[in-house]
């Protein structure tokens, strides 16, 4: 059964030796890296907005807390998913 491209999913022809391929392109390996890059600078505010409103708790970080959480969790799945 022929693997798949991790963005495209078309059918990728492995290389009798050496390393497997993941992607069928240099567009498709491109775009999973920009997917990364805007998914980690997503984790990295969310992180710098939790801990600023669990550095100093008021009524609006008790607010913004709970949204905040569950977005993060998310992007950390969508982080394994791509990275995995």
């Amino acid at each position: 059964m022929p693997e798949i491209c991790r963005v495209c999913a078309k059918p990728i022809e492995q290389p009798a030796r050496g390393r497997r391929k993941v992607y069928c392109s240099i567009p498709c390996r491109r775009a999973q890296e920009v997917a990364i890059d805007r998914l980690r600078g997503a984790l990295t505010d969310v992180e710098a907005k939790i801990q600023r409103h669990t550095a100093h708790p008021s009524a609006w970080g008790n607010h913004q807390l709970p949204i905040l959480l569950p977005k993060r969790e998310r992007i950390l799945v969508e982080l394994a998913r791509l990275t995995g």
